[in-house]
């Protein structure tokens, strides 16, 4: 029999969504080896068998209200039949429940098998008092804190606090949350006050003196009775105001945050942080690993501010990164830890017959590349490497697109190319596996094989990165036949210019030819040929096309009363010819207007939160903007999920959607749409496109929201305007809806959409009559 596991995600926590994450990878790299059941279990604890396809959602909202009609919902008894039916529990949920023991002694209730600290182990350190109980008991360094309710008088304990410890700024965290959520860095008593009342979250909370040195965070693993920690890493925030490495730096890609792997502290350093972090595992009583977080502080302490029983495991977390740092794949860490769990309760691991093919097609994948959206562009990549790595028939190699120089034009011979080994391509962002390429870490191989002498692993010899030219690297794939699967975002990789090398060079690849790539790189001429076609019903948004040089040599409030008149009073603007998150700004005033242009004028790469109203996130912005496009604002209708339901306040009428659509020898087939649901600025952040756990996508839309017949117009319309076109493979078009009038503004054409772990366009593959996972959509968009 093949050994079953039973994948748990969910739960009440804020951090629900970071736990479908985290299930989305582990199902991932396992689901070929083993038989995976999955129970999702909601924020009032009530459990729901579901497939496979449900992980491949952005959050957990985006199905919430489906659930009772395509999950099935199971009574105690069933889950409990469910948990007996298992071989062994994945418990792929943090915070509250997961991590605080609670769930735990369901399990050692009924007595069956889990990954991960017992009850009494996550109930000691989940909890920061009792952890700081622990930690002080044991002798461990701790600084200056106090622990409150909201109940009690707030503004006297945090002022006496302060005056204690002379502290004129500090942290407020929740005492029974994650290692990211709810924290804060605060710099007065009213405003600590504030945020602790208005929270709504959590009840309990810790004050505590704000660290001054270098975080790092471990990963501890558990070979049979010996815990081996790991290669720390070390965390390296930016922005020395806002130093919190908060939800966004840790699950988004930007350059807010570097992280370093090894560590940039002495062997010494490294030694005593992985010593104590190994003896915490034992004081603590823990099972098959755990993630430690810390300070190296400036006075030379060491000081072990967080634990977490389940770490996070989407697809390039710390467990998978520090892991890859020992030469171990995400399939081998995770089977590492199940045979931990195993051998911990005498269970024999039997796994599928996986057999791999002889003959392997060669595929080579690049990602980076220098735009604004690179490192969205190494999500991409990396998701697809990934994936592909699971075929039978391919043999997959990852590369990195960059330049040496950042201000050299995107000419042929001005790029440069890594070939990566696999621990590379789960760095952070771009710019780290730069640094890694650029400061050697081969004296660190000795000792990385040390800890996999610990681990009872072989010993190995490290691969490091190849260094191309792009001609060169284009010669090699030319020689071996190699399909190249390009995963860059605007710019150089989308605009056509790569596309026309490709295909002199006579190198397959996916998406788009070069012209068809240029027409949709360009927004403008995009919409000219949308409307040019005289599609009843379709147009594209009322728009005006502003040439830099025009907007320097005019003043902006003639502009700006131009743009008004023509356009409305509320307008968008973005750079006419870049990635579909680039720069993008709803303007409401005339002060707006002059603010994105002074962006624009200093070259700005970001636009910081709070520039524009509503503006709760930083945007990203490209380098070398040459035009402005300025669009019509289209009022969208509010929604939003609330206790399982969809609370749609209909009164324009205009829903926004996005839409893939499938190309095979000439016959064009739309998927079902997605409702994209913006919480703020009234267009989609980067993170809500992007970063798995944000955002909302209600895929397909609900019969009661549009109806089939505009649906299947929809559809047509959008199969008609991409063969016109003549988008190659695949494309994925955003639009406006209309439900009342039954018309549509097109948006924009991606014809090298992002393939990130949540996509939507998975979730609407995942939707097909005949269901589609991520690794058949990819094979089915390369027809490789």
């Amino acid at each position: 029999m093949i050994t079953k596991l039973l994948l748990l995600c969910g739960g009440p926590s804020p951090e629900r969504n970071i736990s479908l994450n985290s299930a989305r990878t582990v199902y991932d790299h396992l689901e070929k080896e083993f038989d995976i059941d999955i129970v999702f279990i909601d924020k009032n604890l009530k459990k729901f068998a579901i497939s496979g396809g449900f992980l491949y959602s952005n959050t957990t909202t985006d199905f919430d209200f489906k659930l009772k009609n395509e999950g099935t919902e199971l009574n105690e008894h069933e889950f409990e039949q469910k948990l007996k039916n298992s071989d062994i529990i994945l418990p792929i949920m943090h915070g509250e429940y997961a991590e605080d023991g609670q769930i735990q002694k369901e399990f050692e209730k009924l007595k069956i098998p889990f990954i991960g600290p017992g009850s009494e182990t996550c109930e000691k350190i989940y909890d920061k008092k009792n952890a700081e109980d622990f930690l002080q008991k044991n002798g461990f360094f701790t600084v200056p804190k106090i622990f409150i309710n909201k109940k009690t008088n707030l503004k006297n304990q945090i002022s006496d606090f302060c005056e204690k410890n002379g502290l004129k700024e500090f942290i407020v965290k929740p005492v029974r949350g994650g290692s990211s959520f709810g924290i804060r860095h605060i710099k007065n008593v009213d405003d600590a006050v504030n945020y602790i009342n208005n929270s709504q979250d959590y009840n309990d909370f810790v004050v505590e003196k704000r660290c001054l040195g270098k975080e790092f965070t471990v990963i501890v693993l558990q070979n049979k009775n010996t815990p081996v920690a790991l290669m720390p890493t070390e965390i390296e925030v930016k922005d020395k105001e806002n130093i919190i490495f908060d939800t966004r730096r840790k699950y988004l890609a930007t350059n807010e945050t570097h992280y370093h792997c090894p560590p940039r502290f002495s062997t010494e350093i490294i030694n005593k942080i992985r010593e104590n972090s190994e003896k915490l595992f034992s004081l603590a009583n823990a099972n098959d690993f755990l993630r430690i977080d810390g300070w190296l502080l400036d006075d030379g302490n060491l000081y072990f501010s967080d634990f977490n029983p389940i770490s996070g495991m989407e697809q390039n977390s710390f467990i998978f990164q520090q892991s890859s740092k020992i030469g171990m794949t995400h399939k081998e860490v995770l089977n590492f830890i199940i045979d931990s769990c195993a051998f911990r309760n005498n269970i024999k691991i039997n796994k599928k017959n996986v057999i791999k093919s002889k003959n392997l097609k060669k595929v080579n994948i690049i990602f980076g590349g220098t735009t604004s959206e690179r490192q969205v562009s190494l999500l991409s990549g990396s998701n697809v490497w990934l994936k592909l790595l699971k075929s039978d028939n391919l043999n997959v190699t990852p590369f990195l697109l960059y330049k040496e120089d950042m201000s050299l034009n995107d000419a042929l011979q001005n790029f440069k190319v890594l070939k990566l080994p696999y621990y590379m391509v789960l760095n952070h962002t771009v710019e780290e596996i730069i640094y890694q390429y650029r400061h050697d870490n081969s004296e660190f191989d000795d000792y990385i094989n040390n800890i996999r002498k610990k681990l009872n692993l072989n010993q190995i010899k490290f691969e490091h990165p190849e260094s191309y030219t792009l001609l060169n690297f284009l010669k090699t794939c030319q020689k071996n036949k190699a399909y190249l699967f390009i995963a860059l975002h605007g710019g150089f990789g989308e605009n056509g210019d790569f596309q026309k090398i490709l295909e002199k060079m006579q190198i397959k690849f996916n998406g788009s030819h070069e012209e068809v790539a240029k027409l949709c790189m360009n927004k403008f001429n995009t919409g000219k040929t949308v409307n040019s076609m005289n599609l009843r019903g379709v147009r594209s948004a009322k728009q005006r096309l502003l040439n830099i040089n025009f907007i320097q040599k005019n003043e902006p409030s003639v502009i700006w009363r131009q743009l008004v008149e023509k356009l409305g009073e509320k307008i968008i603007i973005k750079p006419n010819c870049d990635g579909s998150s680039s720069g993008i700004v709803p303007l409401e005033t005339e002060k707006d207007f002059e603010n994105y242009l002074n962006l624009i004028k200093n070259k700005s790469e970001i636009i910081p939160k709070n520039t524009f109203k509503s503006q709760e996130s930083v945007i990203n912005m490209g380098k070398n903007t040459k035009e402005l496009l300025i669009e019509e604002f289209i009022e969208t209708d509010k929604i939003s999920i609330k206790d399982g339901k969809i609370d749609w306040n209909k009164k324009t009428g205009w829903l926004e959607l996005t839409v893939g659509v499938l190309e095979k020898k000439h016959i064009y087939h739309a998927l079902n749409p997605s409702i994209t649901v913006a919480e703020n600025m009234s267009i989609l952040s980067v993170e809500e496109k992007f970063q798995g756990g944000t955002g909302i996508n209600i895929t397909p839309p609900p019969k009661e929201m549009i109806n089939e017949n505009f649906l299947k117009k929809i559809k047509k319309n959008l199969e008609i305007i991409s063969k016109n076109i003549g988008i190659k493979d695949y494309c994925r078009i955003d639009i406006f809806a209309n439900v009342i009038t039954e018309e549509m503004i097109i948006i924009e054409f991606n014809t090298l959409p992002a393939l990130t772990p949540s996509t939507v366009i998975f979730q609407q593959a995942a939707k097909e009559s005949e269901f589609m996972n991520p690794l058949d959509f990819i094979l089915k968009i390369t027809n490789i």
